[in-house]
């Protein structure tokens, strides 16, 4: 008669040994749950987070004094870039995609539409895009001078590089275009006739100006020129005079001392030039004078330092700016300042322009990765 003898169960998990295959397959299926919640939950952020800083508002009331409206690029990663005017078409032509392309808003529509410049590599000036006097918008980029039908048709003339940077560019009323370069010389550019579709802009480089002369500039009223020259003083540039230039070609200092320098300057049709200086430990100034120098005056206004100052008249005959806290400000010619706060306030103000629609319009920017803000903004004065 045989004996046997009976054995204890095996255990379930001997140190060392693999766990059954029912836990290790609830282990499996707790991880990849784990990371699909984890992606879904990304996702839903990303979605969530993306529409409200895309948003644009929309006044309630677009013929109140003060009123906001605001409006999104289609693709808010391509921030607008500064260079800004009014087109002889009503439209309003920008620079965006990092100055390598000149778009078209359209204000009734707001469509937008985007073409290259040719010139390579397609770079067009921080201040290099103007409306001339012939009807056609004209812009520098690359040592180039380029004319842009308002249909859409480049025609782009060299220049020479000996010129160095090739900068700021200003339109007179008399079919005259001033151009900035880095070698210390102003450009005086006369265009052809709207009627002649194959003559070439004539180019004069500006002879005998005092050192350190050029941009900001601005056209008056009566076809002379207004630029800024300055002297440095340690790392800080200091504003001394304002040099013009009349359409026979006379040269005339006015006197001005603004640490920081000129930033931004602009004419009203009062002929009065109106002038921003660039933000020196937090504060600028604003003023205007008159066009003989008689009489000038300025008032204190608070600005961050690396803001870049921008400066308009308005139809109601004030000037406006882009103020410290993100927002856009308007100065009367006896100093009252109001200002007005934007809805979006994580970008800087680039530019501002008063628009044909009797509103002041203002591009905003930059966008940083995962945060659009570019915009282009109206206000109502």
């Amino acid at each position: 008669m045989s004996t046997v003898t009976p054995t204890s169960p095996a255990p379930a998990h001997e140190a060392g040994g693999r766990p059954p295959r029912r836990r290790r397959r609830w282990w499996l299926f707790a991880l990849l749950g784990g990371v699909v919640v984890v992606v879904l939950g990304a996702i839903g952020l990303f979605a969530w987070v993306i529409p409200q800083q895309q948003a644009c508002s929309t006044a309630a009331d677009p013929t109140r004094s003060g009123a906001i409206t605001e409006y999104c690029p289609s693709d808010p990663y391509q921030p607008f870039s500064g260079a800004m005017t009014f087109g002889p078409d009503g439209a309003l032509w920008y620079t965006t995609n990092n100055n390598t392309k000149i778009a078209r808003f359209t204000l009734a529509s707001g469509a937008v539409t985007a073409t290259a410049a040719p010139s390579e590599p397609n770079r067009v000036a921080y201040a290099g895009l103007v409306r001339g006097s012939d009807g056609n918008l004209w812009y520098i980029a690359n040592n180039t001078l380029g004319r842009l039908r308002p249909h859409g048709q480049f025609t782009e003339y060299a220049l020479s590089k000996e010129l160095g940077f090739v900068g700021e560019i200003d339109a007179g009323p008399d079919g005259v275009l001033w151009v900035t370069t880095g070698n210390g010389a102003l450009l005086n550019i006369a265009i052809p006739s709207p009627s002649d579709t194959t003559a070439a802009p004539r180019i004069t480089q500006v002879t005998g100006l005092p050192p350190n002369t050029g941009s900001p500039m601005a056209v008056a009223p009566d076809g002379s020129l207004w630029a800024a020259t300055f002297e440095m003083s340690g790392n800080t540039a200091v504003s001394t005079h304002f040099t013009r230039i009349t359409p026979t070609g006379k040269i005339t200092q006015l006197p001005v001392t603004l640490p920081g320098g000129i930033g931004a300057l602009t004419t009203a049709p009062d002929g009065k030039m109106w002038y921003m200086s660039a933000p020196y430990q937090q504060e600028s100034r604003i003023g205007w004078i008159t066009p003989s120098g008689a009489t000038a005056t300025s008032y204190r206004v608070a600005l961050a330092e690396g803001s870049a100052p921008s400066l308009a008249i308005g139809p109601d005959g004030n000037a406006w700016f882009a103020t410290k806290e993100g927002g856009v400000g308007r100065i009367t010619p006896a100093g009252v300042v109001t200002t007005f706060a934007l809805p979006q306030t994580d970008g800087n103000i680039t530019n501002i322009t008063a628009g044909p629609d009797a509103g002041i319009w203002a591009m905003q920017g930059w966008s940083m990765p995962g945060q659009p803000s570019s915009r282009l903004v109206r206000i109502t004065p």
